[in-house]
This record gives structure tokens, sequence and C-alpha cells, in this order.
């Protein structure tokens, strides 16, 4: 209950000239004694004035958004629903110049009941995978997937993938997958990423599933004859799965949504999604870059961009929430 400077007065006055103890007499009118005397020692200091109400303003928080940088993030957020809060917050930065958080990304979308999440089925296996990339073309991945036609039949997609940076390196289609068409391939990307010219040590080494074991010999062999080391991932074990099959699993899902009837337009379908995938998707592991950023090594170009972008932005916010701008 609030009470009124006239109230708190009253008060006052009565439990003065009451003859009863003042424990007792607060008691009865059900009041806290550190309330009264709070009273008691505003009023001896400054009069009746003293016992007036202090208005409070809400607290003001010198980096919290304006309402047109939460009506920009909305905007974006509609316009593209499928993207998640991180995407928003960097396509904002680029769109407009201007710094916002992930999480305040995705508070202003739980507020519009607009974020879903998503229930995150873990997979036990071992503590770490034995064979690490520790920098760009150290591990290369390989993955086939099928898309079928309409009236074509099935086609057969290969890729090869950075595994630090989640870089598709190289793709092709086939329509029928021979024993040679993954080795032309692997040369492609040997030759395109410099790595046929390099010392043997610091070639790549290539990560593939359990193929057939007809296969597996070829691509040995193969291998040798390249001084490519060939890492076989084991199908009892959940954790190298989903090493090999994590990065892919985004492509599949994306690629395979579609039916597709003619080669032309699934090709051209495939060159659409790696570029969006290689130059926009973004990675939260590397600080929210592309794999395209960290497989070039442009990192740190773009990192201390958005610093400066952030600090700028902050120190906006700053002066308009404080009232700082005369």
């Amino acid at each position: 209950m609030r009470y009124t400077s006239q109230e708190k007065l009253r008060i006052i006055n009565l439990v003065r000239e009451s003859k009863l103890p003042i424990r007792i007499v607060l008691n009865q009118m059900g009041l806290n004694s550190s309330t009264y005397y709070k009273w008691y020692s505003r009023y001896r200091r400054s009069g009746p004035v003293g016992l007036e109400n202090i208005k409070t303003t809400p607290k003001r928080f010198w980096n919290s958004l304006s309402k047109a940088e939460r009506k920009q993030a909305i905007q974006i957020a509609f316009t593209n629903p499928e993207k998640a809060p991180k995407d928003i917050a960097k396509e904002f930065s680029e769109i407009y110049g201007s710094y916002i958080s992930e999480s305040s990304v995705y508070r202003i979308l739980n507020s519009f009941d607009k974020f879903e999440n998503k229930k995150i089925t873990l997979i036990k296996g071992r503590n770490r995978f034995s064979e690490t990339a520790g920098d760009t073309d150290n591990i290369w991945k390989t993955e086939f997937v099928y898309i079928r036609l309409f009236g074509w039949g099935f086609y057969y997609l290969m890729f090869i993938i950075d595994d630090y940076s989640k870089y598709v390196i190289d793709w092709k289609l086939y329509t029928n997958l021979t024993e040679n068409d993954p080795e032309q391939l692997i040369i492609t990307a040997l030759w395109k990423t410099g790595q046929k010219g390099i010392r043997l040590k610091h070639r790549a080494r290539l990560l593939t599933g359990n193929y057939s074991k007809l296969f597996i010999d070829r691509l040995k062999e193969f291998l040798y004859d390249y001084d490519l080391k060939n890492l076989r991932g084991n199908s009892s074990n959940a954790r190298v799965i989903r090493k090999i099959d994590g990065t892919i699993q985004t492509k599949k899902n994306v690629i395979n949504l579609n039916n597709y009837y003619l080669p032309g337009n699934i090709e051209e379908q495939i060159k659409r999604f790696i570029d969006y995938y290689n130059n926009e998707c973004i990675i939260k592991a590397f600080s929210n870059m592309t794999p395209a950023s960290i497989y070039h090594k442009q990192e740190g170009i773009v990192q201390q961009q958005r610093e400066q972008i952030k600090e700028k932005t902050l120190l906006m916010r700053k002066i308009r929430n404080l009232g700082l701008e005369n």
C-alpha cells in the first residue's frame, strides 16, 4: 500500500501521542517499524515536505535499441523468416551499417512469438575425433547425395568440403557414378586450391565414409599416386559419422526440398545454393563468419570492420539514451 504525505504525517502523530510502546502501536496498524522510522527520519530532517512520495523514473540503459532499430530488425526477420537470429544480426549490420547483437534479435523475435526453440538430440560417441583439422586445407571431406529427376532417374552429387572452414571447395553432378568420377573431382580441387604444387606433408588429408570395398580400393590407389592420406570413418562411431555428415546435412535438406524435371534446373539450383552457403551462411563457432571468409583467411578484416561498426553504434546509443547530444 502506498501512503500519501498526509497519511504518513497522521500516522507519525498518532504514534508519538500514543501512551503504548511504538512497536505495539505499529503492529496494531500493520506497519513495519523500519518503514515508520524511515518516515520519521525524513520528517525530522525536512518536515512535511520530506514525506512526499518520490516519483521514480524507469531505469534508462545507455545501450538500449531505438524503436527504429527494433523495427528494422523485425522487418528483416519477417522478410526472411527462415533466417536465424545470428543471420539477421549479420544482415542488419551489412544493410544499415549499425550493430545489433544476436541476443537482442532473439529477444525481439521472442516478443513477437517468431522464434522456435529447436529440440536438439545428442548422440554420444568418443570425446573427440582422433584426426582434427588445425587450419584450412588440412582435412577435406567427401560426400555423395542422390537426387531424383522426374523422367531422368537418379543423379549423383559429389562434394569436397574443407573440414576446418566448412567451405565447399568443389562439386559436380554425375548422371552415372563410375570409379573415375571422384578422382577427376579431387584432381580439380587439388589444382584449384594449389595443393598440387605444395610439399607432400602439407597436403590435405581426405576424410571419407564407408563406401564399397571396390570403390575404396580404387580410391586408395588413386590417393597413393597423388600422395594423399585417406581417413576412413568408422560406421560404428556416431561421432565420426556426424563429422562427415554434419556439414553435408544442410545441403542435402535444402537441395532435396524441391522436385526437379530438367538437369539444367538442378545444376542452377545447386550452384545458387553453394554460392549462398559459402558466402552468406555464417558459422557460430567462428564468431559468425562465413565459410568463404574463414577459408580465404579474411576473418581478421571482417572482424575489424564489425568492431568499428559496433563501437560507433554503441557510442551513438549512449549519446542518445543519456541525453548527451548537447
